[in-house]
C-alpha cells in the first residue's frame, strides 16, 4: 500500500507540474482521449479536484485546462463517423464581461448551449 501511495504522490505531482497547477489540487483520474480541434488530437484528458485537463504531443504538444467552476454545461455530441462516445464541453470565458461565445474549431458547428459554442469536444 505504501509504494502504491508513492507512485500516486508522483502522478499527482507530475500532474500539477504538466498544467500549472497549485500543490493543493489532486488528480482523481486520467483517460486515453482525443480533442477535436483542426484534426483530432490523441491524448489524455485529466480530471482533479477543481480542473479538467487534456495533454497531447501529436505535431505539437497541446496542453488545454479547464477551471470546473468555468465549465457551463457538457453533452453528448457525435464529433466523427465512428464514435458515438463523444462529449462537448461547453465553458464560461471570464476573460469577457459578459458570457462569450466560444467558437469550436470547426466553425460549420451550429450546436449551442444556454447562448455559447462548444469550447473544445472530447472523444472520450
Amino acid at each position: 500500500e505504501t509504494e502504491l501511495r508513492k507512485v500516486k504522490m508522483m502522478r499527482n505531482r507530475a500532474y500539477q507540474k504538466l498544467f500549472s497547477l497549485p500543490g493543493s489540487e489532486e488528480l482523481i483520474d486520467d483517460y486515453t482521449c482525443a480533442v477535436k480541434k483542426s484534426i483530432l488530437l490523441h491524448g489524455r484528458m485529466y480530471i482533479s479536484t477543481n480542473y479538467v485537463c487534456f495533454y497531447s504531443s501529436v505535431f505539437t504538444k497541446t496542453t488545454i485546462s479547464i477551471n470546473t467552476d468555468d465549465i457551463i454545461g457538457i453533452v453528448p455530441a457525435h464529433i466523427a463517423l465512428f464514435f458515438n462516445n463523444s462529449i462537448k464541453v461547453f465553458v464560461y470565458n471570464r476573460s469577457k464581461d459578459s458570457k462569450h461565445r466560444l467558437e469550436d474549431s470547426d466553425s460549420s458547428n451550429s450546436n449551442h448551449h444556454n447562448g455559447s459554442s462548444p469550447m473544445y469536444s472530447a472523444l472520450i
